[in-house]
């Protein structure tokens, strides 16, 4: 009984080993120019801060329009500022872009 136990324990051991072993050469965790995985930035952003509703929008030609509303007006209304051919600039991991 005892040794059925330990036969028992001994291959579940071996299969987590091999199954570790398999997953670590597996894995990759980056892409193929090596600069890691990245969030894929959407189409349109729209911020809203406790002063500011900001608009974020990847135009065709790749480059990125900035508008911002001040915070209690519509989004629909005119801009109260417009910055048009901005570009993205990923800064740090992945988590923080600058626009």
């Amino acid at each position: 009984m005892i040794k059925k136990l330990l036969l028992g324990t001994l291959c579940i051991a071996q299969f987590s080993l091999i199954a570790a072993h398999d997953l670590k050469q597996t894995t990759n965790f980056t892409d193929d120019n090596g600069t890691g995985y990245f969030q894929n930035v959407p189409k349109t952003v729209i911020i809203k801060t406790k002063k500011f509703k900001v608009r974020i929008d990847k135009q065709p030609n790749g480059n990125y329009l900035y508008q911002s509303w001040g915070a209690n007006t519509k989004i629909t209304a005119k801009p109260s500022m417009i910055i048009s051919n901005g570009e993205l600039i990923p800064d740090g991991v992945g988590w923080k872009l600058l626009f």
